[in-house]
C-alpha cells in the first residue's frame, strides 16, 4: 500500500510538471503567434445586415488577430467602384467605410472569380485594392491556426 501511494504521488507530480510546461508553451505562444480570421461572406444588397456584420467584425478583431476578407456570390457589389454603399441600424459606419478602413489596415479582401465573372464584374471594376482571389491567397496571411466565419 505505500509502494501504492509513492508511485500515485510520483505520477500525479509528473502530471503536475508536464501541464506547467504546456500552460507555459502555449502562453508564449499565444504572446507571439496571432491566430488569423478568415471571414467569408457573401451577402450584400439583399441581406445587409449579414452584409455590414463581418465587416465591422474584421475591422474589429484586427487589434487581435490576422485577418483576411473572402468575398463570393453577391458580396462581390461590396468592394466595386461603383456598387451599393450598405447602411444598417446600430452600425457606426458603412459598408465603404469598413472596406476602405480594412484596406487602410493592410487586410487583404479577396474577390471570387468566378463570381466576378457571373456578375460581369471586371479587375478595374474592383476598388483599389482589392485581390482576385486564387489558391494561394488562401494562406500565408498568419503564422497562427486560421479560424474561419461564414456569412
Amino acid at each position: 500500500m505505500k509502494r501504492f501511494s509513492s508511485y500515485l504521488a510520483i505520477a500525479a507530480a509528473v502530471v503536475l510538471i508536464v501541464s506547467l510546461g504546456w500552460l507555459q508553451t502555449n502562453g508564449e505562444q499565444a504572446d507571439t503567434v496571432r491566430d488569423g480570421m478568415l471571414m467569408h461572406i457573401s451577402k450584400s444588397v439583399d441581406d445587409p445586415h449579414r452584409a455590414m456584420m463581418p465587416l465591422t467584425l474584421a475591422l474589429k478583431m484586427t487589434e487581435v488577430h490576422d485577418v483576411q476578407l473572402f468575398l463570393d456570390i453577391d458580396a462581390i457589389f461590396l468592394v466595386t467602384k461603383d456598387g451599393p454603399d450598405l447602411t444598417y441600424e446600430g452600425f457606426e459606419m458603412t459598408s465603404k467605410q469598413l472596406v476602405k478602413a480594412l484596406l487602410d489596415k493592410g487586410i487583404h479582401i479577396d474577390a471570387c472569380p468566378m463570381c466576378m465573372k457571373s456578375h460581369g464584374v471586371t479587375k478595374d471594376q474592383l476598388v483599389d485594392g482589392v485581390r482576385i482571389a486564387s489558391a494561394e491567397t488562401f494562406t500565408g496571411f498568419t503564422d497562427g491556426r486560421i479560424v474561419t466565419m461564414d456569412w
